[in-house]
C-alpha cells in the first residue's frame, strides 16, 4: 500500500488560481435552485447512458472512424486518470468538506476502503 497523502489541498489551490468556484459556493447555489440542481445532478449521473448512446449511434450510423476515435479517447482518458490517481490521490470533495463520511455510499465510495486496505471484494 502506497499510503501517500492526498492532494486535496493542492487541488483546491489550483481551483482557486483557475478561478473555479469552490464546493461550498456551488452547494449554496444548488440549495437555492433545487429544480436546476436536479437537472444538473441527473445529467452528471447519466454519464454511462450517454456514453452507451454515443457508441450505439456511431455504430448504427456506420461511422466506424468516429466510433474508433471515441473509444480510443474514452479508454485513453480512463487509463491516464487511473495512472495519475496512484501517485496523486485525491478524495471526494464532499468528504474533504465534511459533507459526507469517507465510508458513506456514493459514486466514489471505494476510495477510502481501497486506501486503507479494508476492501476485500468488489460488489458488482
Amino acid at each position: 500500500m502506497l499510503n501517500r497523502s492526498t492532494w486535496n489541498v493542492r487541488m483546491m489551490g489550483v481551483d482557486i488560481r483557475l478561478r473555479v468556484q469552490d464546493l461550498p459556493v456551488r452547494l449554496a447555489w444548488q440549495i437555492q435552485h433545487l429544480a436546476a440542481s436536479r437537472v444538473v445532478v441527473t445529467i452528471y449521473e447519466s454519464y454511462i447512458p450517454q456514453a452507451l448512446l454515443t457508441i450505439a449511434v456511431l455504430g448504427s450510423a456506420k461511422r466506424d472512424r468516429d466510433l474508433t476515435e471515441f473509444l480510443l479517447l474514452f479508454v485513453g482518458i480512463a487509463v491516464v486518470t487511473v495512472l495519475l490517481s496512484a501517485p496523486f490521490p485525491a478524495s471526494n470533495p464532499m468528504i474533504h468538506f465534511g459533507l459526507q463520511g469517507p465510508y458513506d455510499d456514493s459514486l466514489v465510495s471505494l476510495f477510502q476502503t481501497l486506501r486503507d486496505g479494508s476492501l476485500k471484494a468488489f460488489d458488482l
